[in-house]
């Protein structure tokens, strides 16, 4: 006879082997992030997964990408929490964003701009969740630039502050 803990050790293997599998085939349905693809990592780049997913600040969506740890078989509990409070979060990480966008945009763009404000120039495409198991905690928001699209505006957070702008002008 099946005891109540004998039954929920079989469902945790069963729930293990599936997301073995979901891994092997590069796919999984997570519960909070929905269809995710998983990219093994290559020499100095990390395993991650990838999906699309709309962002509640201002349902937007965007590319997420969580860094996967090494032998993790989906983003972690920690992971889901971070990006909630990212989300939560999201006006302090934009004016944070801002203050390194407003002299990129000035620098790449300022010429072909239309007259709009910073809010609206820079939409959030891209959200890079970190593996969370070493800090300095490092994540990057992708902006593209509505006057010059082509333009990729990534900043860098670290610890929760913009630290670092790169832009990808190909």
């Amino acid at each position: 006879m099946d005891t109540p803990s004998s039954i929920f050790a079989a469902d945790h293997v069963d729930s293990v082997i599936g997301e073995l599998r979901a891994r092997e085939a590069g796919t999984l349905d997570d519960p909070k992030f929905g269809r995710l693809q998983f990219f093994p990592g290559q020499p100095e780049m990390p395993s991650y997964w990838e999906g699309r997913y709309l962002w509640k600040f201002d349902c937007t969506l965007v590319t997420l990408r969580i860094v996967a740890p090494q032998g993790s078989n989906s983003p972690s509990a920690e992971q889901r929490e971070f990006v909630e409070d990212m989300e939560t979060r999201y006006p302090f990480f934009r004016a944070s964003a801002l203050v390194l966008l407003k002299p990129a945009f000035q620098r790449y763009v300022g010429a072909q701009a239309r007259l709009k404000s910073l809010l609206e120039e820079f939409l959030l495409t891209g959200v890079t969740v970190p593996s969370l198991h070493s800090e300095p905690y490092v994540h990057e928001f992708l902006y593209r630039c509505t006057s010059d699209p082509i333009k990729a505006f990534y900043v860098s957070f670290e610890n929760r502050w913009a630290k670092k702008l790169r832009v990808d002008e190909s």
